[in-house]
């Protein structure tokens, strides 16, 4: 007579690990976590090609580039109705290129919503550009919203980056920009970039110190300076003229080696020297060298005087007025004792010919 028997087996789960935003049960269950608040992204200024740039300072009109930066949350167990959101906060002085965003996690770069079409994200505003509102307001100046099936398309824990450009327009302080990033409504704190300008003013004097008006000047990127990060966009306005009160301003520069020349003076008896100087700005200071007149070659007059917001640049109506000290004030009395010594031999020679004249 045969005897049954039944013979069961348990079979442990064994795993290394379980998939991210879950936990196993006591029966060995694999259910989803609740979603935790995310880390505060990485917000950081890149170059064009998306390599991170150390220099945090900008001209004005000069394009920018911006990364966010996050990671990508586990939709295990979510319903289609789950998003990871990006909310952008520009300070006042930044537009937004909105048709510049980009968002990607590694080499997945997913696909922008558009009208009839659901894409892997959307952008709030629509529209081209949206100026920066400042940091302390409520209300993002932009929000990019990726969705289910975006998500779905990338690995969670890996990096999820938004890149997008913004155009200076205006560099009269510094620029804060914050970045909150939220998985399904859960906002993490800010990540955080700052950007600083440094206007340039200085005032043209004549004789006396009288203030000088409606004299020109032009800025450049200064040549033959090494990494010099100055920077001089299209549009921005180079050429200046001196106010009532002599003011001659140039708006935010980025740091660096800049040249100014002198231009047209409609002031009545003053001389045409071809003047010109560099200004190296380092973080909000700046210092003037190089000081140069074409048309005097090789003389330092020392007519640009001052530092940081109170520079000089000083005129004269004569050469007596210029500074009898340094190089040029011996280059001057060099000039002015060959005058004499020649004067003295054409004495010394029309003398002997008036001699031999009376003895002939």
């Amino acid at each position: 007579m045969w005897t049954r028997m039944v013979i069961r087996f348990r079979i442990p789960l064994l795993c290394s690990s379980v998939p991210p935003n879950t936990q196993l049960d006591q029966s060995g269950q694999v259910v989803v976590k609740n979603q935790d608040t995310p880390s505060a992204p990485a917000k950081s200024r890149v170059d064009e090609n998306g390599d991170l740039v150390e220099n945090k300072t900008v001209t004005q009109g000069e394009t920018v580039y911006f990364e966010v930066t996050g990671k990508v949350p586990s939709i295990a167990g979510m319903d289609n109705t789950y998003t990871y959101t990006f909310e952008d906060y520009a300070d006042e002085g930044l537009t937004i290129n909105l048709n510049s965003i980009e968002v990607k996690s590694g080499n997945n770069s997913l696909d922008k919503g558009t009208t009839g079409a659901s894409g892997d994200y959307t952008v709030s505003p629509d529209g081209d550009t949206v100026p920066g509102k400042g940091e302390n307001v409520q209300e993002a100046t932009f929000t990019v919203t990726v969705n289910y099936d975006g998500l779905k398309k990338l690995t969670a824990g890996n990096d999820i980056t938004l890149s997008y450009s913004a155009v200076v327009t205006d560099a009269t302080k510094s620029l804060a920009n914050k970045a909150i990033v939220s998985n399904n409504g859960k906002p993490s704190k800010p990540g955080e970039e700052e950007l600083t300008s440094t206007p340039l003013s200085f005032t043209k004097v004549g004789a006396k110190g009288v203030k000088l008006a409606n004299v020109k000047f032009s800025i450049k990127v200064a040549e033959d300076v090494r990494e010099n990060t100055a920077v001089i966009p299209d549009g921005y306005d180079k050429d200046v003229t001196s106010n009532e009160e002599g003011e001659v301003s140039f708006a935010g520069l980025a740091d660096g080696t800049y040249t100014i020349t002198e231009g047209e003076n409609p002031n009545e008896g003053y001389v045409d020297m071809g003047l010109s100087f560099d200004v190296t700005i380092t973080n909000g200071h700046i210092k003037v060298s190089n000081e140069s007149a074409s048309k005097w070659v090789g003389l330092d007059y020392d007519l640009v005087i001052g530092s940081d917001t109170d520079i000089q640049v000083q005129n004269i109506k004569n050469i007596t007025q210029l500074p009898l000290t340094g190089a040029a004030g011996t280059a001057l009395f060099t000039v002015l004792g060959l005058l004499i010594a020649g004067a003295g031999v054409t004495v010394y020679m029309k003398s002997r010919s008036v001699k031999r004249a009376l003895r002939g």
